[in-house]
């Protein structure tokens, strides 16, 4: 995924989003690992982020960041 997004025309875009978006202080997304049956909601999308806003990142959520720095290869 990583190669996709940032060596691909869509990292290209990626690096031009301030051009078209204002910033936003704190993190924009939340990952959290989930079986393959599970749909989550919006609300509880929304409640993991706000989660990881205030208390960072954790087994219930965490970030593009976090998650790329962890990454063993």
């Amino acid at each position: 995924m990583d190669d996709y997004t940032f060596n691909s025309l869509q990292g290209t875009l990626l690096k031009r989003t301030s051009e078209w978006f204002e910033e936003v202080d704190g993190p924009q997304l939340v990952v959290w690992d989930i079986d393959a049956v599970t749909r989550p909601s919006f609300v509880e999308a929304w409640g993991r982020l706000l989660e990881l806003k205030h208390y960072g990142p954790s087994g219930r959520g965490y970030g593009w960041v976090s998650h790329s720095a962890g990454k063993t290869g």
